[in-house]
């Protein structure tokens, strides 16, 4: 896993400053999270409450999500659909209720929800089709073969990381946050 902190460096504008990335918090903020997910992924379900808790008790802190779908076809087409949410606006709602529903998530299922969260459907459906669309995919799967990440969720915070969802991640989260704040980021 140094192999991440190595690739840092080199890949920072796709790691913390892709513009086509999704982003949650402070687009301003001090710390940057940087959370490879599939929403078919257990543990991405399950970390989901504890960043949204953080999102909402530090408003310093922004949140990139890279669309990493690793765990096949149906993720991939659930992450189109979730990166085109982003250009009606409603990213992280989306992103929340697929976390947050059970049972394994499919792109009929996303839209489904997506359509309950007041998103065009129809409109979301085209958006995911798109060449731009599909390259935020892509360049999420590049990316972390050159991190050599290959599970999720894994989460970048400044230039350190969080591989997985130990029990403790809240905590884990927060204190490896404040340690950033203190040191700093030097790849940021």
């Amino acid at each position: 896993i140094d192999t991440i902190r190595k690739h840092l460096a080199e890949n920072q504008q796709a790691i913390y400053r892709d513009p086509s990335l999704p982003v949650a918090g402070n687009r301003q903020g001090d710390v940057t999270i940087v959370e490879f997910l599939d929403y078919n992924c257990p543990y991405c379900k399950r970390a989901a409450s504890d960043i949204a808790k953080l999102i909402a008790s530090d408003k310093n802190v922004k949140v990139v999500f890279q669309e990493f779908a690793n765990f096949g076809a149906a993720s991939e087409a659930v992450a189109y659909i979730a990166v085109a949410a982003n250009r009606q606006g409603k990213y992280y709602d989306l992103h929340r209720a697929l976390l947050e529903s059970k049972g394994q998530m499919t792109e009929a299922k996303a839209l489904e929800i997506a359509g309950r969260l007041g998103l065009d459907a129809a409109q979301l459906k085209r958006d995911a089709a798109l060449a731009e669309t599909k390259d935020v995919v892509a360049k999420a799967r590049a990316l972390a073969a050159k991190l050599s990440i290959q599970g999720t969720p894994m989460f970048l915070i400044g230039d350190r990381y969080i591989a997985g969802v130990p029990d403790n991640f809240y905590e884990e989260l927060t204190r490896t946050i404040a340690e950033v704040r203190k040191t700093g980021c030097k790849v940021c």
